[in-house]
């Protein structure tokens, strides 16, 4: 695990374990709203005047989709479909369906694509929840946003125990396939990779041309994302079915799509161990357990590094039969 004040590393004989801080979690700790009962709604709308408060393009399950904001929800059940039409501006009708959202105040219409004029009309007539009817129709005229491939490691480092994991995440849009380096650093420089990505620009790591010298090359693959077409999406990298990357180590990735030839490249690191490290921080005092992730047992003899943003080694301790190491100080 990396600890935010000093940027941990963890050595263990062969190798330790290490993982990365993950991002600042969601305000709502990543659950979606609660949704509102149909009555409840009923009640807290009762006598608002139905009304149509926003057409235009926004983001629906990871892809951009035409959207219609309502001033009164509707009724599920009702048949909304009839009243909403899509339409090109040269007059052609756009087969597809509307998707009424949770706060049945949204809907969606996901068969859009990028760079198109459309015309989204709703007719008068529509009945809300609480049978308040659409009194005029609304035509608004909308142009969509160009989508541009992207791609990208979704997460900073990570740890993969044995036979315990996904793989590693990735993130993609309107990309097919990537190409991926795996290089295998040697303990003594993982300090060096550490240190070039604490003084990089936001910390990025831009020195591919030193993981050779670090390491060794253990694999070159290229990866089908199997991605639909306009859709961000979450893949996640099988690396524990490729035997080169079963060998316990520290690894870094280096990605890039497949068929382009530009500066861009991703980079992410991870770790194959069997140990897993809890530390928890005391006053004066960091305590890290150490115990194999398979079976959940204490490690005996792991040694323990502790560095700071620079890389440098500034504690260092084997781990006690309980699988216990401590070191002392502020850290």
């Amino acid at each position: 695990m990396i600890i935010r004040r000093l940027l941990l590393v963890i050595f263990l004989g062969l190798f330790l374990a290490a993982c990365s801080d993950s991002n600042e979690p969601p305000a709502n700790g990543g659950k979606s709203a609660p949704v509102e009962s149909l009555e409840t709604l009923r009640e807290r709308y009762a006598g608002t005047e139905l009304t149509v408060l926003d057409v235009s393009e926004r983001e629906w399950q990871g892809k951009n989709a035409l959207s219609v904001t309502l001033s009164v929800p509707l009724d599920p059940k009702s048949d909304f479909q009839r009243f909403l039409a899509v339409s090109l501006t040269q007059g052609a009708t756009v087969d597809g369906a509307w998707v009424l959202g949770d706060d049945r105040r949204t809907l969606y219409f996901p068969a859009s694509a990028p760079r198109t004029n459309y015309e989204v009309t709703v007719h008068n007539g529509l009945t809300a929840l609480t049978n308040a009817e659409l009194k005029e129709s609304v035509t608004r005229q909308i142009t969509t946003r160009d989508v541009n491939p992207a791609v990208g490691f979704a997460s900073e480092g990570s740890v993969l125990p044995a036979h315990l994991t996904n793989g590693i995440p990735v993130t993609a849009i309107n990309v097919k396939e990537v190409n991926i380096d795996f290089h295998r650093l040697e303990l003594s420089h993982v300090a060096d990779f550490y240190r070039h990505l604490s003084e990089s620009y936001q910390s990025r790591f831009y020195r591919y041309d030193q993981l050779r010298q670090w390491g060794e090359l253990a694999y070159s693959g290229r990866f089908d994302l199997e991605a639909p077409a306009n859709t961000l999406v979450k893949k996640s990298i099988p690396v524990e079915d490729i035997p080169q990357l079963q060998e316990p180590g520290f690894y870094v990735a280096v990605m890039d799509e497949a068929g382009t030839y530009d500066y861009r490249r991703y980079v992410t690191y991870f770790v194959v161990t069997d140990v897993g490290l809890h530390a928890r921080q005391y006053p004066g005092e960091l305590v890290v357990l150490a115990s194999s992730l398979e079976t959940g047992k204490s490690l005996d003899g792991i040694s323990v590094s502790i560095m700071d943003a620079q890389g440098n080694v500034v504690q260092e301790r084997k781990t006690s039969p309980d699988g216990e190491a401590r070191f002392n100080g502020d850290i």
